[in-house]
């Protein structure tokens, strides 16, 4: 099986080498495409003024680009490989909830391979209290084996799964496929900095029952099925 692989953290992100070794681990050959700088936030954002421009070829084998992290998936797929799947992150911080995924850029990157008909998974990580990501940290490691291992072994054509990871230090109660949440998650809004100058806050909502923003903040790892953007 080939996977393409990218974020929106960046491509010397830890995050996107745990999960390219994870991969790997799982005897599946690896195309890597990633953003030179963080697009957090930046959603289905494409460079459209300026060409695009690989900057450089890393020894693994991954592509640097000058574009967002949608413009690495749309180049990845038409220059670098013919992936059986795409897979996006390990991302820095969450994507549970409306709120999280309609500005996702890990979500959007996974969406432009799906509206190919190619199928694609995008994984995130829940910090909890301690807002910090440890890469050597084996649990991450463990948590993204177990959510590959309930995946489909060849998910369905032209869809994203969302996949969210817990607290790698708190609990963990096991896998669990969930609606996801039209309020949990993250929402926030802007404080005034100074004169004419707002900066956005985030807060966390609580989460409904049964929905993936409380499950993750529970300790299970969520698994969501989002709308299919190909029409397949």
């Amino acid at each position: 099986m080939i996977a393409l692989l990218s974020n929106d953290d960046g491509y010397d992100s830890p995050g996107l080498r745990v999960l390219r070794e994870v991969l790997i681990e799982r005897d599946i050959h690896v195309c890597t495409a990633a953003p030179l700088q963080n697009h957090s936030g930046f959603g289905s954002a494409r460079t459209l003024n300026r060409p695009i421009e690989v900057l450089k070829i890393m020894p693994e084998g991954t592509c640097v680009l000058d574009g967002t992290p949608c413009d690495c998936v749309a180049w990845g797929l038409q220059r670098l490989a013919k992936p059986d799947i795409v897979c996006t992150g390990l991302n820095w911080g969450d994507n549970a909830g409306q709120h999280a995924i309609s500005c996702s850029a890990t979500i959007a990157a996974a969406r432009v391979a799906a509206i190919e008909g190619i199928p694609a998974i995008a994984f995130s990580q829940y910090l909890g209290r301690h807002r910090a990501f440890d890469p050597n940290c084996q649990q991450v490691k463990v948590l993204l084996h177990e959510a590959m291992d309930a995946l489909p072994v060849r998910p369905e054509r032209g869809v994203v799964m969302n996949v969210n990871l817990p607290d790698p230090y708190g609990k963990h109660l096991g896998v669990k496929v969930a609606e996801i949440s039209a309020r949990g998650g993250y929402g926030g809004k802007f404080h005034r900095v100074r004169e004419r100058v707002w900066e956005w806050g985030h807060k966390r909502n609580k989460g409904r029952p049964k929905f993936d923003a409380e499950l993750l903040t529970r300790g299970y790892t969520t698994v969501s099925r989002l709308p299919n953007p190909s029409g397949l």
